[in-house]
């Protein structure tokens, strides 16, 4: 999903999210936002996404390079439940074909 705000872009996979700022020209900012989507329904990045007793509470969007999978921007609650059994999920697309930008 994306979200345009007064002062960014907001691009959200599930509960992953990258906000964008609209500090730079229009055409900067849209390359940009369209180039992390493109990327985000490719093989090129996944979604790793940590859990305590179930619920999530940490992501970190990766990036693949030279065939090793490289953590590009973490997100997460202060709060969750530190003593829950921790598992993990990973999500990734492979609607488009890699080869973009990958840089988000």
């Amino acid at each position: 999903m994306v979200e345009v705000q007064p002062d960014e872009i907001v691009v959200r996979a599930g509960n992953a999210h990258t906000h964008i700022d609209l500090d730079a020209d229009a055409d900067t900012v849209a390359a940009r936002a369209l180039g992390l989507v493109c990327d985000l329904l490719s093989p090129a990045i996944r979604i790793r996404e940590r859990l305590a007793a179930g619920k999530p509470y940490k992501w970190v969007r990766e990036v693949c390079q030279d065939r090793h999978w490289v953590a590009q921007e973490w997100d997460g609650l202060i709060f969750f439940n530190y003593f829950g059994k921790r598992t993990e999920r990973i999500y990734q697309n492979r609607i488009l074909p890699a080869g973009g930008d990958a840089t988000g």
